[in-house]
Protein backbone atom coordinates (compact mmCIF):
# COMPACT_ATOMS: atom_id res chain seq x y z
CA UNK A 1 0.00 0.00 0.00
CA UNK A 2 1.79 3.60 -0.78
CA UNK A 3 2.16 5.88 1.57
CA UNK A 4 0.97 9.70 1.05
CA UNK A 5 3.66 11.36 2.74
CA UNK A 6 1.91 14.97 1.93
CA UNK A 7 -0.65 13.12 4.54
CA UNK A 8 2.13 13.32 7.44
CA UNK A 9 0.39 14.81 11.22
CA UNK A 10 1.89 18.23 11.40
CA UNK A 11 3.25 17.12 14.43
CA UNK A 12 5.46 14.54 12.75
CA UNK A 13 7.11 16.93 10.40
CA UNK A 14 8.10 19.46 12.95
CA UNK A 15 9.93 16.70 14.53
CA UNK A 16 11.47 15.97 11.13
CA UNK A 17 12.05 19.61 11.22
CA UNK A 18 13.74 19.94 14.31
CA UNK A 19 16.11 17.35 12.98
CA UNK A 20 17.39 19.35 10.16
CA UNK A 21 20.43 21.63 10.23
CA UNK A 22 21.72 23.01 6.70
CA UNK A 23 20.02 25.94 4.82
CA UNK A 24 19.42 23.67 2.06
CA UNK A 25 18.42 20.53 3.95
CA UNK A 26 15.37 22.94 4.82
CA UNK A 27 14.69 24.03 1.59
CA UNK A 28 14.44 20.57 0.48
CA UNK A 29 12.02 19.91 3.11
CA UNK A 30 9.82 22.41 2.30
CA UNK A 31 9.72 21.79 -1.66
CA UNK A 32 8.05 17.94 -0.82
CA UNK A 33 4.42 19.68 -1.13
CA UNK A 34 2.47 21.90 -0.18
CA UNK A 35 1.69 20.64 3.46
CA UNK A 36 5.29 20.29 4.52
CA UNK A 37 5.87 24.10 3.02
CA UNK A 38 3.24 25.27 5.65
CA UNK A 39 3.93 22.79 8.00
CA UNK A 40 7.36 24.71 9.17
CA UNK A 41 8.62 27.99 8.06
CA UNK A 42 12.51 29.66 8.41
CA UNK A 43 11.68 31.28 11.72
CA UNK A 44 9.91 28.62 13.41
CA UNK A 45 13.40 26.27 13.20
CA UNK A 46 14.76 26.52 16.07
CA UNK A 47 18.27 25.24 15.44
CA UNK A 48 20.61 25.81 18.55
CA UNK A 49 23.72 25.95 16.93
CA UNK A 50 22.13 29.57 15.83
CA UNK A 51 21.91 30.68 19.63
CA UNK A 52 25.60 29.43 20.30
CA UNK A 53 26.55 32.82 21.93
CA UNK A 54 30.00 31.40 23.54
CA UNK A 55 32.65 33.74 26.08
CA UNK A 56 36.03 33.70 23.81
CA UNK A 57 38.61 32.29 25.56
CA UNK A 58 40.78 35.66 25.53
CA UNK A 59 41.33 37.57 28.16
CA UNK A 60 43.04 40.60 28.19
CA UNK A 61 45.63 41.44 30.66
CA UNK A 62 48.01 45.40 31.17
CA UNK A 63 51.26 43.78 31.11
CA UNK A 64 52.49 46.96 32.86
CA UNK A 65 50.95 46.34 36.25
CA UNK A 66 49.44 42.50 35.20
CA UNK A 67 46.17 44.19 35.95
CA UNK A 68 43.28 41.70 34.56
CA UNK A 69 40.82 44.29 32.70
CA UNK A 70 38.30 41.32 30.97
CA UNK A 71 37.14 39.23 28.70
CA UNK A 72 36.53 40.50 25.20
CA UNK A 73 32.96 41.13 24.29
CA UNK A 74 31.27 37.65 23.42
CA UNK A 75 31.50 35.40 20.62
CA UNK A 76 29.32 33.67 18.36
CA UNK A 77 29.20 29.56 16.76
CA UNK A 78 29.84 30.02 12.53
CA UNK A 79 28.72 27.23 10.44
CA UNK A 80 29.52 26.33 7.01
CA UNK A 81 28.56 23.07 5.40
CA UNK A 82 31.38 21.46 2.36
CA UNK A 83 28.61 20.03 0.09
CA UNK A 84 28.40 18.18 -3.08
CA UNK A 85 26.27 19.54 -6.13
CA UNK A 86 25.17 17.17 -8.58
CA UNK A 87 22.17 18.01 -11.75
CA UNK A 88 19.21 16.07 -10.70
CA UNK A 89 18.63 14.76 -13.93
CA UNK A 90 21.63 12.95 -13.32
CA UNK A 91 21.49 9.19 -12.15
CA UNK A 92 22.91 8.79 -8.93
CA UNK A 93 23.99 4.79 -10.38
CA UNK A 94 25.79 6.19 -13.74
CA UNK A 95 29.04 6.19 -13.18
CA UNK A 96 29.24 9.10 -15.38
CA UNK A 97 27.90 11.11 -13.11
CA UNK A 98 30.16 14.17 -11.59
CA UNK A 99 29.44 17.04 -8.97
CA UNK A 100 31.04 19.77 -7.64
CA UNK A 101 32.18 20.35 -4.25
CA UNK A 102 31.46 23.94 -2.40
CA UNK A 103 31.21 25.50 0.75
CA UNK A 104 28.08 28.07 1.62
CA UNK A 105 27.78 30.08 4.85
CA UNK A 106 24.79 27.88 6.73
CA UNK A 107 24.24 30.73 9.13
CA UNK A 108 24.36 34.09 7.09
CA UNK A 109 20.59 33.57 5.54
CA UNK A 110 17.37 31.53 4.93
CA UNK A 111 15.89 33.26 2.19
CA UNK A 112 14.70 30.16 -0.20
CA UNK A 113 16.94 29.35 -3.52
CA UNK A 114 20.12 31.73 -1.89
CA UNK A 115 22.96 30.39 -1.14
CA UNK A 116 26.22 32.54 0.20
CA UNK A 117 29.23 30.81 -1.25
CA UNK A 118 32.63 30.68 0.34
CA UNK A 119 35.82 29.83 -0.60
CA UNK A 120 36.11 25.81 0.12
CA UNK A 121 39.88 25.80 1.30
CA UNK A 122 39.90 29.04 3.57
CA UNK A 123 38.39 31.45 5.74
CA UNK A 124 38.25 34.29 2.86
CA UNK A 125 34.74 35.42 0.28
CA UNK A 126 34.44 33.41 -2.91
CA UNK A 127 34.54 35.87 -5.58
CA UNK A 128 31.23 34.70 -6.65
CA UNK A 129 27.48 34.80 -5.20
CA UNK A 130 25.11 32.43 -6.38
CA UNK A 131 21.55 33.31 -6.19
CA UNK A 132 17.91 31.36 -6.34
CA UNK A 133 19.55 28.06 -7.30
CA UNK A 134 16.90 25.96 -8.23
CA UNK A 135 16.61 22.83 -6.18
CA UNK A 136 14.41 21.48 -8.61
CA UNK A 137 17.76 21.43 -11.07
CA UNK A 138 20.09 21.10 -8.48
CA UNK A 139 20.64 18.35 -5.57
CA UNK A 140 23.07 19.95 -2.86
CA UNK A 141 24.10 17.59 -0.24
CA UNK A 142 26.15 17.87 2.62
CA UNK A 143 29.54 16.21 2.89
CA UNK A 144 31.12 17.40 6.17
CA UNK A 145 29.96 20.70 8.15
CA UNK A 146 32.55 23.10 9.91
CA UNK A 147 32.34 25.61 12.54
CA UNK A 148 34.43 28.77 13.68
CA UNK A 149 34.20 30.98 16.48
CA UNK A 150 34.09 34.58 16.00
CA UNK A 151 34.72 37.14 18.95
CA UNK A 152 32.45 40.55 18.54
CA UNK A 153 35.54 42.79 19.12
CA UNK A 154 37.97 41.26 16.95
CA UNK A 155 37.75 40.60 12.58
CA UNK A 156 39.95 37.37 13.90
CA UNK A 157 37.74 34.14 13.60
CA UNK A 158 38.52 30.92 15.89
CA UNK A 159 40.33 33.45 18.68
CA UNK A 160 41.54 31.28 21.05
CA UNK A 161 40.85 28.61 18.82
CA UNK A 162 42.99 25.75 16.54
CA UNK A 163 40.21 23.52 15.26
CA UNK A 164 36.27 23.57 16.22
CA UNK A 165 33.89 20.85 15.69
CA UNK A 166 30.05 19.91 16.69
CA UNK A 167 29.09 16.21 18.00
CA UNK A 168 25.46 15.43 17.16
CA UNK A 169 23.83 13.49 19.70
CA UNK A 170 20.77 12.05 18.41
CA UNK A 171 18.17 11.94 20.93
CA UNK A 172 14.47 11.28 21.15
CA UNK A 173 13.48 14.85 21.86
CA UNK A 174 15.65 16.00 19.15
CA UNK A 175 19.23 17.01 18.85
CA UNK A 176 22.08 17.31 21.26
CA UNK A 177 25.04 19.46 20.24
CA UNK A 178 28.32 19.08 21.79
CA UNK A 179 30.70 22.21 20.83
CA UNK A 180 34.70 21.32 21.22
CA UNK A 181 37.52 22.76 20.19
CA UNK A 182 42.17 22.60 19.95
CA UNK A 183 42.69 25.53 21.46
CA UNK A 184 46.07 27.61 20.61
CA UNK A 185 47.27 26.64 24.15
CA UNK A 186 47.02 22.66 22.29
CA UNK A 187 44.60 21.87 24.99
CA UNK A 188 41.07 20.73 24.13
CA UNK A 189 37.91 22.51 25.73
CA UNK A 190 34.55 22.03 25.25
CA UNK A 191 31.47 24.46 25.91
CA UNK A 192 28.97 23.38 28.57
CA UNK A 193 26.21 26.04 27.94
CA UNK A 194 28.25 28.61 30.95
CA UNK A 195 31.78 28.53 30.27
CA UNK A 196 34.43 27.19 28.02
CA UNK A 197 35.56 23.38 29.87
CA UNK A 198 38.50 21.36 30.21
CA UNK A 199 38.57 17.61 28.91
CA UNK A 200 39.42 15.67 31.72
CA UNK A 201 42.45 13.30 31.63
CA UNK A 202 44.83 14.74 28.82
CA UNK A 203 48.16 15.35 29.37
CA UNK A 204 49.20 16.03 25.77
CA UNK A 205 49.56 18.55 23.09
CA UNK A 206 46.91 18.57 20.61
CA UNK A 207 47.25 19.73 17.40
CA UNK A 208 43.52 18.80 15.27
CA UNK A 209 40.20 17.28 16.44
CA UNK A 210 37.83 16.12 13.99
CA UNK A 211 34.86 14.30 13.92
CA UNK A 212 34.90 10.80 12.24
CA UNK A 213 31.66 8.81 12.20
CA UNK A 214 30.15 10.65 14.41
CA UNK A 215 32.42 10.39 17.58
CA UNK A 216 35.25 13.34 18.19
CA UNK A 217 38.83 12.25 17.53
CA UNK A 218 41.62 14.56 18.44
CA UNK A 219 45.60 14.00 17.14
CA UNK A 220 48.33 15.29 19.76
CA UNK A 221 52.08 16.26 18.73
CA UNK A 222 53.39 12.91 19.42
CA UNK A 223 50.94 11.28 16.62
CA UNK A 224 48.79 9.66 18.87
CA UNK A 225 45.38 9.49 18.42
CA UNK A 226 42.40 9.94 20.92
CA UNK A 227 39.06 9.56 21.16
CA UNK A 228 37.31 12.47 22.86
CA UNK A 229 34.46 12.16 25.31
CA UNK A 230 33.55 15.36 27.39
CA UNK A 231 31.80 13.29 29.95
CA UNK A 232 33.77 10.92 30.69
CA UNK A 233 37.58 11.92 29.60
CA UNK A 234 39.89 10.68 26.73
CA UNK A 235 41.59 7.45 25.83
CA UNK A 236 44.23 6.71 23.40
CA UNK A 237 42.88 4.71 20.33
CA UNK A 238 46.20 4.56 18.16
CA UNK A 239 49.80 4.48 17.73
CA UNK A 240 52.51 6.79 18.36
CA UNK A 241 54.38 7.87 14.77
CA UNK A 242 58.09 7.29 15.41
CA UNK A 243 58.71 10.24 12.78
CA UNK A 244 62.63 11.34 13.29
CA UNK A 245 62.57 13.88 10.73
CA UNK A 246 63.49 17.20 13.07
CA UNK A 247 62.51 20.30 11.78
CA UNK A 248 65.17 22.80 10.58
CA UNK A 249 65.61 26.45 10.82
CA UNK A 250 64.23 26.53 6.75
CA UNK A 251 61.19 24.35 7.45
CA UNK A 252 58.34 23.30 9.82
CA UNK A 253 55.59 21.15 9.63
CA UNK A 254 51.70 21.59 10.38
CA UNK A 255 49.84 18.54 11.21
CA UNK A 256 46.12 17.90 10.24
CA UNK A 257 44.05 14.65 10.91
CA UNK A 258 42.12 13.36 8.49
CA UNK A 259 39.14 10.77 8.25
CA UNK A 260 39.10 8.68 5.37
CA UNK A 261 36.83 5.76 4.39
CA UNK A 262 36.08 2.24 6.38
CA UNK A 263 37.60 3.64 9.66
CA UNK A 264 41.07 4.90 8.29
CA UNK A 265 42.87 7.90 9.69
CA UNK A 266 45.40 9.82 8.27
CA UNK A 267 47.91 12.67 9.35
CA UNK A 268 48.79 15.38 6.79
CA UNK A 269 51.76 16.86 7.47
CA UNK A 270 51.86 20.25 5.47
CA UNK A 271 55.62 21.34 4.84
CA UNK A 272 56.10 25.18 5.36
CA UNK A 273 59.36 27.17 4.83
CA UNK A 274 60.21 29.62 7.45
CA UNK A 275 59.83 32.72 5.79
CA UNK A 276 56.71 34.17 7.36
CA UNK A 277 55.35 38.02 6.34
CA UNK A 278 53.05 39.65 8.91
CA UNK A 279 50.10 40.86 7.29
CA UNK A 280 49.60 44.83 6.40
CA UNK A 281 48.01 46.50 8.92
CA UNK A 282 47.16 43.79 11.48
CA UNK A 283 49.06 45.18 14.36
CA UNK A 284 48.47 44.75 18.44
CA UNK A 285 48.74 47.39 21.10
CA UNK A 286 52.06 46.09 22.98
CA UNK A 287 50.50 46.79 26.65
CA UNK A 288 48.20 43.63 25.97
CA UNK A 289 48.99 39.96 25.52
CA UNK A 290 46.95 36.94 24.65
CA UNK A 291 45.59 34.64 28.10
CA UNK A 292 42.66 31.79 27.78
CA UNK A 293 40.21 31.93 30.32
CA UNK A 294 37.75 28.60 31.15
CA UNK A 295 36.77 26.61 34.50
CA UNK A 296 40.13 25.89 35.65
CA UNK A 297 41.03 29.61 35.64
CA UNK A 298 43.27 31.96 32.91
CA UNK A 299 46.30 29.90 31.40
CA UNK A 300 48.80 32.15 29.52
CA UNK A 301 48.37 31.02 25.57
CA UNK A 302 50.62 31.61 22.15
CA UNK A 303 51.14 35.47 22.46
CA UNK A 304 49.04 37.50 19.59
CA UNK A 305 51.56 39.11 17.41
CA UNK A 306 49.86 39.70 14.51
CA UNK A 307 48.80 37.41 11.80
CA UNK A 308 51.48 35.83 9.51
CA UNK A 309 52.04 34.37 6.50
CA UNK A 310 53.55 31.35 5.36
CA UNK A 311 54.31 29.22 1.54
CA UNK A 312 53.92 25.44 1.40
CA UNK A 313 56.48 23.62 0.05
CA UNK A 314 54.86 20.12 0.26
CA UNK A 315 52.79 17.65 2.27
CA UNK A 316 53.86 14.14 3.84
CA UNK A 317 50.93 11.44 4.58
CA UNK A 318 50.81 8.98 6.86
CA UNK A 319 48.02 5.85 7.28
CA UNK A 320 48.33 3.24 10.43
CA UNK A 321 48.85 -0.54 9.10
CA UNK A 322 46.45 -2.77 10.77
CA UNK A 323 48.93 -5.77 10.79
CA UNK A 324 52.17 -3.82 11.93
CA UNK A 325 49.90 -1.54 13.94
CA UNK A 326 52.19 1.34 13.68
CA UNK A 327 51.92 4.68 11.40
CA UNK A 328 53.50 4.14 7.64
CA UNK A 329 54.42 6.61 4.90
CA UNK A 330 51.26 6.47 2.10
CA UNK A 331 52.77 7.00 -1.48
CA UNK A 332 49.54 6.35 -3.07
CA UNK A 333 46.28 7.26 -2.16
CA UNK A 334 44.28 5.64 -4.44
CA UNK A 335 41.37 7.13 -6.12
CA UNK A 336 41.06 9.32 -3.09
CA UNK A 337 41.94 13.20 -3.27
CA UNK A 338 42.35 15.41 -0.01
CA UNK A 339 41.05 18.59 0.48
CA UNK A 340 42.86 20.60 3.37
CA UNK A 341 40.88 23.77 4.50
CA UNK A 342 41.20 26.30 7.03
CA UNK A 343 38.38 24.76 8.96
CA UNK A 344 38.03 21.56 8.01
CA UNK A 345 39.81 18.78 6.31
CA UNK A 346 38.09 15.75 4.13
CA UNK A 347 39.01 12.83 1.86
CA UNK A 348 36.62 12.63 -0.95
CA UNK A 349 36.70 10.03 -3.96
CA UNK A 350 38.58 11.79 -7.18
CA UNK A 351 35.94 10.02 -9.48
CA UNK A 352 32.83 11.93 -8.58
CA UNK A 353 33.96 14.85 -8.77
CA UNK A 354 34.94 16.91 -11.76
CA UNK A 355 38.39 17.52 -12.53
CA UNK A 356 39.22 16.07 -9.60
CA UNK A 357 43.02 14.31 -9.31
CA UNK A 358 43.55 11.06 -7.38
CA UNK A 359 46.39 11.19 -5.09
CA UNK A 360 46.32 14.74 -4.61
CA UNK A 361 45.95 17.11 -2.09
CA UNK A 362 43.71 20.45 -2.74
CA UNK A 363 45.14 23.43 -0.32
CA UNK A 364 45.26 27.26 0.09
CA UNK A 365 48.02 28.95 1.66
CA UNK A 366 47.57 31.07 4.72
CA UNK A 367 46.19 33.81 3.76
CA UNK A 368 45.79 33.45 -0.02
CA UNK A 369 42.58 32.52 -1.95
CA UNK A 370 44.21 30.78 -4.70
CA UNK A 371 43.72 27.12 -4.82
CA UNK A 372 46.53 24.98 -5.43
CA UNK A 373 47.09 21.23 -5.84
CA UNK A 374 49.87 18.76 -4.48
CA UNK A 375 50.21 15.62 -6.42
CA UNK A 376 51.68 13.23 -3.95
CA UNK A 377 53.00 11.23 -6.46
CA UNK A 378 55.49 13.72 -8.00
CA UNK A 379 55.77 16.03 -5.15
CA UNK A 380 54.84 18.76 -8.04
CA UNK A 381 52.61 21.91 -6.61
CA UNK A 382 49.67 23.17 -9.36
CA UNK A 383 48.13 26.37 -8.94
CA UNK A 384 44.94 27.36 -10.10
CA UNK A 385 46.13 30.71 -11.91
CA UNK A 386 48.97 28.51 -13.99
CA UNK A 387 48.78 26.29 -17.07
CA UNK A 388 45.96 23.95 -16.53
CA UNK A 389 42.96 24.87 -15.26
CA UNK A 390 40.78 21.12 -15.74
CA UNK A 391 41.89 19.70 -12.03
CA UNK A 392 40.44 22.56 -10.24
CA UNK A 393 37.20 22.12 -12.24
CA UNK A 394 35.39 20.77 -8.70
CA UNK A 395 35.78 24.29 -7.21
CA UNK A 396 33.74 26.29 -9.61
CA UNK A 397 30.04 25.24 -10.17
CA UNK A 398 28.17 26.12 -13.43
CA UNK A 399 24.77 26.81 -11.87
CA UNK A 400 23.46 28.56 -15.42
Amino acid sequence: MAVDWSKLPTELLGLIALRLISVVEIQRFRSICPSWRSSVSFADINNPLLHIHPNPLSVILRTKDNELIGLHGGASLSGASFSRVTLSSSSSSSSSTKSWLIKYDSYAELNPGTLRLLNPLSRLRFHRRFKFVDLMKFTVSEIQPSYTIHSHCSKKADLGFKRVVVAREHLVDGVNHQVLGVCTDGRIRYWNGVTWTRVKDQVAHFHDIIIHQGLPYALDSRGILWWISSRRGIFRFGPQLDDDVAESCSWRRLRSLVGGSCGKFYIVDRIVENNERRSKGNTVDPRYIEMLHDDVGNTRGEAFRGHFYYTTVGFKVYTVDDDLWRWVVVKNLGDNAFVIGDEACLAVKADEFYGCLPGSIYFCDEGECEIKVFKLDDGSIETMSGGSQSCFQMFVPSFD
